[in-house]
């Protein structure tokens, strides 16, 4: 009786992972735990959100102080949507934005959206050794970096609050975060910007806020170092290149916030399978004075342009459509049938975006762009 022999014997050769697949495991793990850290920074912009819409009720009478919380409300959305789309760009490798920023303002934002968190016994300053200062760089991911830092000082010592220095130099700036807490160990200390390394409880912290930041801060051409001493508190001192060239194009707007556009009075086909976008697209579009039709799948789509097409002058289309046909099969289909139609494509996922020809919006977007790119298409 002959004994089968095994496949996989002492003497084999032990099969290789292959190196590819390793690096996308490792790589979709640490997508997955960074989700964790952007997830906890959008509670957070969700909680200013949240608290500022519920108070508007309270301060009807009082026009400043609403108008007050709506800008709140609109960065805090704002920012929370920029930090998806850098979530999304770490995940498939796209490229981050890299433009003139004032840095006092984005300060500021930080500080505001921190002083949301806290009690308002608890103080959150900034001191600034200049009036403007210039800097370059992708807005949300530093929004994200110093309310890592912010949130950190918060937790050392969320009643005494935090304090914000900024010091200019020649060529760089230096931002320090200060807390009052009780400082941190000799033994933590080496490991602090070690992936997954915390010395906070279960469910309280992933080990990725200090090493997000880190990177961050290396990406921006910056530093970062960390000072502290035994029960008198922490300071990380963030070091970045300073503009030093007069950059009148600084940013100067506040995201979010819409500004007038000329009205319009075209007739736009809005194609979109959520009821919210599409009730609130249609009150954007009408109070600038366009016709709206409206449409939750790409065959509604077909039968209203059967009944409209001469008066149809853009469509505006999600990408993703229930159905067996996207957004850029309809536009296809209708361009066929008209070819000098204007389309504008729009979705949460920029990476959707297949027709590199065809003007496209990322959601969630503010009325002001939108109506800008409607008035760039006719």
């Amino acid at each position: 009786m002959t004994t089968p022999s095994n496949p996989i014997g002492p003497k084999d050769t032990p099969i290789k992972p292959d190196a590819t697949l390793v690096q996308q495991a490792q790589k979709m793990e640490m997508v997955g735990r960074m989700a964790s850290s952007v997830i906890h920074d959008l509670n957070n912009f969700l909680t200013v959100i949240q608290l500022n819409a519920a108070l508007l009720e309270e301060v009807a009478g009082d026009a400043e102080e609403r108008n007050r919380m709506i800008r709140e409300i609109q960065r805090a959305s704002s920012t929370a949507a920029d930090l998806t789309r850098n979530m999304l760009s770490f995940a498939r490798q796209t490229r981050s934005k890299n433009e003139p920023l004032e840095l006092r303002k984005l300060l500021t934002e930080v500080m505001n959206f921190l002083q949301c968190l806290v009690s308002h016994k608890a103080k959150i300053t900034l001191n600034f050794s200049e009036t403007e200062v210039g800097i370059r760089g992708d807005r949300s991911a530093l929004i994200q970096a110093f309310m890592n830092l912010g949130i950190n000082a918060l937790d050392a010592d969320s009643q005494r609050g935090l304090q914000i220095g900024v010091q200019t130099h020649d060529q760089e700036v230096e931002i320090t975060i200060t807390d009052f807490g009780p400082g941190i160990s000799s033994e933590d200390l080496p490991h602090i910007f070690e992936p997954f390394f915390t010395t906070k409880p279960d469910g309280k912290g992933t080990g990725l806020g200090l090493p997000i930041v880190r990177q961050v801060v290396e990406a921006h051409g910056g530093r970062i170092a960390v000072q502290t001493t035994g029960r008198q508190g922490t300071t990380f001192r963030v070091t970045l290149p300073r503009l030093t060239e007069a950059a009148p194009e600084l940013i100067e707007t506040e995201p979010g916030v819409a500004r007038p556009s000329p009205s319009g009075s075209q007739a736009i086909l809005v194609v979109e399978d959520d009821p919210g976008i599409r009730q609130i697209t249609d009150h954007i579009l009408t109070r600038a004075g366009y016709r709206v039709w409206l449409a939750g799948t790409a065959e509604e789509a077909r039968q209203i342009w059967t009944d409209h097409a001469a008066e149809i002058g853009l469509l505006i289309t999600d990408i993703v459509l229930p159905g067996a046909d996207s957004g850029e099969d309809l536009a296809a289909a209708l361009r066929k049938l008209s070819p000098t139609l204007p389309v504008l494509l729009m979705s949460g996922n920029q990476n959707a975006h297949h027709c590199p020809d065809t003007p496209f919006i990322a959601k969630p977007f503010a009325s002001a762009a939108l109506i800008k790119a409607i008035r760039e298409l006719i």
